[in-house]
């Protein structure tokens, strides 16, 4: 029986250097518009399309 419990965390991809260092910064904004797909908004006005791959895998890396 599958639960919802997270039982352990991993990074899955880490927002570039360069969007953290800006003044005026937003909220992270991140939603899956699909299995395979991500759209992460930085905060500082850029916008990343990530493909996530399988995210049941326990050792997925999401890529630009």
């Amino acid at each position: 029986m599958q639960t919802s419990r997270l039982e352990e965390l991993s990074k899955a991809w880490v927002i570039p250097e360069s969007s953290s260092k800006k003044p005026g910064r937003f909220n992270i904004t991140l939603c899956f518009p699909d299995e395979k797909h991500a759209v992460l908004a930085d905060g500082c006005g850029g916008i990343f399309i990530l493909e996530t791959g399988d995210r049941n895998m326990d050792s997925a890396e999401w890529k630009v």
